[in-house]
């Protein structure tokens, strides 16, 4: 004991044993860890997460929607969108498991189902394995969409009358949708009679 400890307060000893956390429950006594017994999540969970939900969707919608831009770009635009989307998936998804069964639940029935992310998965997989080809084949299409337009009006020009279903086989496979997006367009501002 030093000297100037005896002016020093010394702490109460408790005998009082530390409660046991309280587990919070809403106006209809389901319990916010556990699903309903009907498998749903309980009443008011959402709100009580709202911070969560908010956060998780919308740096889902982000990953999203940078994965649906890059789909009409080059494969090499492609992959690190998609592979960025299904990392975050996988990510969240063992962030819920984690959290516990309501969270896991969020997660497959509003965020995405557990096909979704195989889904995504699957078609990663096809882009890297068919990366050569695809990236061809874009390259390819881009070359053939330059002169589209000029090349469409010269064939209808050069067959009128044809029936769109045989004027599309006159295209590559790879523009055929182009090629009816166009004609489409033509026809409703009035370029096109059908």
């Amino acid at each position: 004991m030093g000297l100037f400890d005896f002016k020093k307060k010394k702490s109460p000893v408790t005998t009082q044993q530390p409660q046991a956390a309280k587990i919070e429950t809403n106006s209809f006594g389901e319990h916010y860890d556990r699903l309903t017994p009907d498998g749903e999540l309980p009443f008011g969970w959402i709100s009580r997460n709202k911070d969560f939900v908010n956060q998780i969707e919308g740096e889902y919608s982000y990953f999203l929607n940078m994965w649906i831009e890059a789909r009409k770009k080059s494969p090499e635009e492609l992959y690190p969108a998609l592979k960025s989307f299904v990392l975050y998936l996988e990510d969240v998804e063992k962030l819920c498991k984690s959290k516990g069964e309501c969270f896991d639940f969020w997660f497959h029935e509003i965020i995405a189902p557990k096909d979704y992310i195989q889904k995504r998965k699957g078609e990663l997989e096809e882009l890297i394995a068919n990366f050569d080809q695809l990236e061809s084949n874009y390259n390819k299409r881009n070359d053939l969409n330059s002169n589209l337009d000029d090349y469409i009006i010269k064939m209808l020009i050069a067959s009128p009358g044809v029936l769109q279903s045989e004027f599309i086989k006159n295209f590559d496979p790879l523009v055929q949708n182009d090629v009816r997006e166009k004609l489409y367009f033509m026809e409703k501002s009035g370029n096109l009679e059908r």
